[in-house]
Parts: C-alpha cells; sequence; structure tokens
C-alpha cells in the first residue's frame, strides 16, 4: 500500500492472523531506500473497544496507530518493526485513554513505544490517560526504544523542518519542542526489555504549562550486550518473499547515468581539456545515454511480457 494500510473508525472491532508488509528493499532494517516509503501506516485505528491480536507487521511508519478520541483498545502478541506501538499523533481536543499494548515483539524497529501528540498550542484537551505497555521486547531498535513526547515528523518538503525536526538531534540547529497542552497522565511501562539500541533509551518530553502525571517505569530494563535471540526469519518469516523490484532499477539506472556522465569528463580533464577532448566526451556522453533508454525499454517489455 502507498499510503496507510488499514484505517478502522469503529465499536467492537477485532482483526487477528493479519500480516502487513510496507518495504522496498530485502534487507532486514530500515534504512533510507526502504524510509522513502513513508505514510505506509500498518494498523491505524480509532474509536472503542477494539481487540488486534496475533498479527505481523513491517513498515516505513507507525505499526499500529491509535489515532483520534479513542478507549478500550487491546493489542496483543504483536510482532512489529516500523515507528512501534503508537498512541497518536494527538491533537485538540482530543482524548485517548485506557489502552494496552502487551506480549509483543519489536525487533530492528526504529521506535518501539512511541506516544505522540501533535503541535497543540490551545488550552483544550488533549489528553492521554490510563495507557498500559507491558511484557515488551524491543530488540535492537535502531532509533529511540521508547519516545513519549511531541510528533517527531515533518509536513514539509524539507524533512528536517517541524515543531519537532526529524532531523533533531543528529543535525546542529534543528530542535524538538514538546506540545504546550498535551497532557500524559497514568501511563504505565512494565516488564519492557530492551536490547542492543544504537541511541539512548529513550526519550520524554513534556509540556511546563501541562506536566507529566504518574508516569511510571516498572521493570524496563536496557541491556547493551544481549539480544533475544531471535533472528528475522524467525520474527518475520514471509519477508525474504517480498520487495520491490522497481527500486533496483531505479537506482541502477541513477548509478548508470551517473557513471555515462563521469568517466567521459574525468578522462577529458586528465588528458588536458582539448576542444577535441571534450567534442570526443560529448560523443561518448550520448552514445551511453541511447544505451541507457534501451536497456530501459527492454526491461520495461520484459516486466510487461512476464
Amino acid at each position: 500500500s502507498p499510503y496507510w494500510t488499514t484505517f478502522l473508525k469503529g465499536d467492537g472491532i477485532t482483526i487477528r492472523y493479519c500480516d502487513i508488509i510496507a518495504r522496498r528493499t530485502r534487507l532486514p532494517k530500515h534504512d533510507l531506500i526502504d524510509l522513502s516509503a513513508f505514510n505506509t501506516d500498518g494498523f491505524d485505528v480509532s474509536g472503542k473497544n477494539f481487540h488486534i491480536h496475533d498479527s505481523t507487521i513491517w513498515s516505513q511508519d507507525d505499526s499500529i496507530a491509535v489515532k483520534g478520541s479513542s478507549e478500550n483498545m487491546l493489542f496483543e502478541r504483536i510482532n512489529c518493526s516500523g515507528l512501534g506501538l503508537v498512541i497518536g499523533s494527538i491533537g485538540e481536543g482530543t482524548v485517548v485513554k485506557n489502552i494496552t499494548f502487551r506480549d509483543s515483539l519489536l525487533k530492528n524497529t526504529l521506535k518501539g513505544i512511541y506516544m505522540k501528540f501533535a503541535e497543540v498550542r490551545q488550552p483544550v484537551d488533549a489528553i492521554m490517560q490510563d495507557i498500559l505497555y507491558e511484557n515488551i521486547i524491543i530488540d535492537e531498535p535502531e532509533q529511540w526504544p521508547i519516545w513519549i513526547g511531541p510528533a517527531q515528523q515533518s509536513d514539509h518538503r524539507n524533512p528536517c523542518q517541524g515543531f519537532c525536526s526529524l532531523c533533531w538531534p543528529m543535525v546542529p540547529g534543528y530542535h524538538c519542542k514538546a506540545a504546550q497542552y498535551g497532557l500524559y497522565q497514568n501511563i504505565t511501562l512494565r516488564n519492557i526489555r530492551i536490547n542492543q539500541p544504537k541511541t539512548s533509551a529513550g526519550v520524554l518530553l513534556g509540556s511546563e504549562l501541562m506536566k507529566m502525571k504518574n508516569v511510571v517505569f516498572d521493570g524496563v530494563k536496557v541491556d547493551v550486550c544481549r539480544t533475544s535471540g531471535l533472528s528475522i526469519d524467525e520474527s518475520f518469516p514471509f519477508l525474504k518473499r517480498v520487495h520491490d523490484p522497481f527500486v533496483y532499477k531505479f537506482f541502477s539506472l541513477v548509478l548508470t547515468i551517473a557513471t555515462c556522465l563521469i568517466v567521459p569528463i574525468y578522462s577529458c580533464i586528465i588528458s588536458g581539456c582539448c576542444s577535441w577532448c571534450w567534442k570526443r566526451a560529448y560523443f561518448r556522453i550520448q552514445f551511453s545515454l541511447v544505451m541507457v533508454l534501451l536497456g530501459l525499454f527492454l526491461v520495461y517489455e520484459l516486466d510487461i511480457n512476464s
């Protein structure tokens, strides 16, 4: 799916034994090529009395996201990798309460436990309360295994722009600010194991105007040396059969064109940049581009006929 895979709004909905895959490469992680498939959320839900269990999700955005004013939801026995088990983004006039995530594995995920407010500027209700994350393993997370704070995202052409920049804190000059009127209340993380995080154990960023209330970490452990012992194939057995062949063709094309341009020009420069050398380089570039276009045409025809 090029956008949210599933968005459901209602009362009394159950989802079970479902697999969702959104990836571009065969790599067992989320690199820049895969992350270009952003907004590929797994299950986005809003309403009340939801139960999602025994399902697997590999995506480049929120694996499961509770959105809007929602309550009484249970998510259990989930294997996922992406931006994790998410509540949000929550905006003005929204209350989310009585949400439980438990008995789940997040392998090679970007974020793990992710609770996020949008940029709330008005003094109206924007509340997350009575939230439980329990018995969860976050194995070798690539970013922050725990994030409780503003939505780290961008709606601009420049991905570093936003009130909580995607480039923070890696790129100097960018910042991440808390939502002024977002309230976290009665949040419990119990029996959470984080194995070999690539960054710190997490980020907690609350508002000075609406301070966090009764946030409890009970048995949250970080082990920088040990993993769960589960391989990617064991955690996500269906992944090795799925990839996006377009990606390989596209980047092969980019590499080929770059080579066609760079090699003749470089040869001309080291030969003294005479007019005859530039003419020869020009004809070589033209010939190379014609060959590239012919190759693309043949690849297209093979795809159509296969």
